[in-house]
């Protein structure tokens, strides 16, 4: 429970969830977020990895990409419009793959 001067509330209990060493992450970048929401004409996305020496594959329409695919990551994506997408990461050290959760940006004019 949260109490201040308005009152209090109480929320839902909160879930963690542990994803295994060098899973890809994204960030979406914009003129003004909310969560997945990017405010504006476009949007700027990363994927990151803990991985050091890696390579990552990724897709923007919500399918699984595969390693050799058409889209390997080397530095920030710029969408204008709403995009989902997934990544692989190989660890070039001992071909360890992690893969991500699917990412949608909601690109809000």
């Amino acid at each position: 429970m949260t109490s201040n001067y308005l009152g209090s509330t109480t929320s839902s209990p909160a879930t963690l969830t542990v994803k295994p060493a060098g899973t890809p992450y994204f960030q979406a970048y914009g003129n003004y977020q909310a969560g997945d929401n990017v405010f504006g004409d476009s949007a700027q996305v990363s994927i990151y990895s803990s991985f050091i020496n890696k390579t990552i594959y990724y897709s923007m329409d919500g399918s699984e990409p595969v390693i050799g695919g058409p889209l390997t990551y080397s530095g920030p994506v710029t969408v204008t419009s709403s995009t989902t997408f997934r990544a692989l990461v190989v660890n070039l050290d001992d071909f360890n793959m992690q893969a991500s959760d699917p990412f949608s940006v909601v690109i809000v004019p």
